[in-house]
This record gives C-alpha cells, sequence and structure tokens, in this order.
C-alpha cells in the first residue's frame, strides 16, 4: 500500500510540474499515425480517393492517476479529381488539463508522372483550453496568490503540407499549426505556449511475395524547446488482411503493432507501447486502438492501400 501511494505521489508531482510551469506545448503523440496520416499532413487528405472515417483512443501510463489520454475522429473524402478534405477533432487530456481541437483539411492534387501526384494541403481551426490545478491532488500545491484557472481558452490554428505519392512510396513535409501563441493568466499564473511542429514523414512498399508486403516507415518531429522525436516503424502485410509490426520513438518507447482487415472496408488497429522514459514498473505501458471505415466511391476499388 505504501508503495503504491509513493507511486501516485511521485506522479502527482510530475503532473504538477508538467501542467504548471511555463512550458512548451507538444502536440499529441500516435504511434498508428499511418492509418489517420492528415491529423499530422493536410497534404494526406483525400489522398485514398475514399470516404474514410477513424476512430482512436490512446491510454498513455497506464495504472497512474490524471495520466493522459488522447481520443480523435477523423471524416476524410476525396472531391472531384483533384481536391480532397478532411474534418478532424479531438481531445488530449492529462490530470487537470484538457484540450480540444477542431480543424478542417483541404488539399489540392496535380499529377506529376504517370505514377506520382503531390498533394497541398491547408489547415485551419482552434483549440480550447481548459486547466484548473485547484482539483484533486494538485490542490494545496498551489498559491492563493496564483490564477490557477483557464475555462476554454481559445487559440487559432494555421497549418499547411506537402505530401507527394506514388503506389508504392509517399513522402511528406507539414506544419500543423504555423501560428505560435500563448494562453496566459496573472502574473505567475499558468502559462501555455503552442509552439510550431514541423513534421517529416516517408515509407515505401515493398512486394515480398504474391502474400507478403514489407513498408518500413519514419516520422520525424521537431519542436522548439524540446528533443527531436524519431519514430521508425516496419510493418508487413499478409493477403491485404493482417498487419503485424513494430516501432521504436527515440528515448520513448518500443512499441507493438497489429491490424485486421475485417472486411475490405472495416479495418481495427492496436498498438502497445513499452514505455522507455517512465519506469515501467509505475505505469501499465501505453495502449492505443484505432477502428477505420472506407466507402469505396468507386468499383475499382478491391484491396486496401498499405499506407
Amino acid at each position: 500500500m505504501k508503495r503504491v501511494q509513493f507511486k501516485n505521489r511521485f506522479f502527482v508531482i510530475v503532473l504538477f510540474l508538467v501542467v504548471s510551469s511555463v512550458n512548451s506545448q507538444s502536440d499529441s503523440q500516435y504511434t498508428q499515425y499511418m492509418y489517420n496520416t492528415s491529423m499530422v499532413n493536410p497534404g494526406y487528405a483525400g489522398t485514398e480517393e475514399v470516404l474514410k472515417v477513424s476512430l482512436l483512443h490512446r491510454s498513455q501510463w497506464v495504472g497512474m492517476d490524471g495520466s493522459p489520454t488522447t481520443q480523435t475522429l477523423s471524416i476524410e473524402n476525396s472531391f472531384k479529381d483533384r481536391v480532397g478534405g478532411s474534418l478532424n477533432l479531438s481531445k488530449d487530456a492529462i490530470g487537470p488539463r484538457s484540450e480540444y481541437i477542431f480543424d478542417v483539411n483541404l488539399s489540392y492534387r496535380i499529377q506529376l508522372t504517370s505514377k506520382a501526384k503531390l498533394s497541398f494541403g491547408l489547415k485551419g481551426g482552434g483549440r480550447m483550453l481548459d486547466v484548473n490545478l485547484n482539483k484533486g491532488n494538485l490542490k494545496g500545491n498551489q498559491s492563493s496568490n496564483n490564477n490557477n484557472q483557464l475555462d476554454n481558452d481559445f487559440l487559432p490554428t494555421l497549418g499547411a503540407g506537402l505530401y507527394f505519392y506514388t503506389d508504392k512510396s509517399y513522402f511528406g513535409i507539414s506544419s500543423p499549426n504555423l501560428l505560435e501563441n500563448n494562453h496566459y493568466r496573472g502574473e505567475e499564473g499558468y502559462k501555455y505556449l503552442a509552439d510550431r511542429h514541423l513534421y517529416l514523414l516517408a515509407g515505401h512498399v515493398f512486394q515480398l511475395s504474391d502474400s507478403f508486403k514489407f513498408k518500413p516507415a519514419g516520422l520525424i518531429k521537431v519542436v522548439e524547446g524540446a528533443p527531436i522525436s524519431i519514430d521508425f516503424s516496419a510493418n508487413f502485410m499478409y493477403q491485404d488482411c493482417l498487419i503485424l509490426g513494430a516501432a521504436y520513438r527515440n528515448n520513448a518507447a518500443v512499441s507493438a503493432l497489429v491490424g485486421l482487415y475485417i472486411t475490405k472496408k472495416i479495418f481495427i488497429g492496436y498498438a502497445y507501447d513499452y514505455d522507455i522514459d517512465i519506469k515501467q514498473n509505475m505505469t501499465g505501458g501505453s495502449h492505443e486502438i484505432f477502428l477505420g471505415f472506407r466507402f469505396p466511391t468507386n468499383k475499382s476499388f478491391e484491396s486496401p492501400r498499405f499506407f
């Protein structure tokens, strides 16, 4: 019992330091970003040329009070021959802080060669932040002179991205939010800095046999004031149905991934992160589940794309 209490107290201290200090805020982390790429690159929206609905839930540092959780909903489609778009909604929570994000992506594709396309994307929307450091286990750690609460504080977002792709390869560069804004309350109160992010992503699909495909992929995230995040993954697909893979995020986590196309239109994916930066005996790791629905708009759709 004492050991459990110590763990919870230690984690409360960590949360307090995270949410009450002046800090640079990093966007939500996704292990299965490859199934919902428009969340990080607006140029991806509509490139699959199907109507797609995606749901994701992520629980990080399971077993600790106030640990981070993320939920997302994305609706994506292709309009006409060159235009695509998506609507993205998400909630990100850690301890006393909750953030609600909504944005719309619009993209325009051009044909470079018979097999290669380049998509330009723009993102517009906003985020609302709620913070209450006077609740729960953090109560009592605050100074009465501080203003420790934010209620639905709004920040606009504006992003852009480029996405180059063929039927086997892709490369993208994006910044989901080009604006650098901040929330602030009181001379010594809570500060929240929304810094610009830069994402680089790339991957290639190798056809190993009639049944097996192999896709190595990478995602690099650069945020001012934070270490560079490098995510490398390797996934195998069997019979356009079953996906098994692994991923590594530098100094953060080692992940196992599994996905299954229940039908050609319904996909479910799961990822487990073994957290390196947090002592594993203090948490149950991180869990992420993804559910996707694809509704083809033409009869030529035969098998799902591997990215």
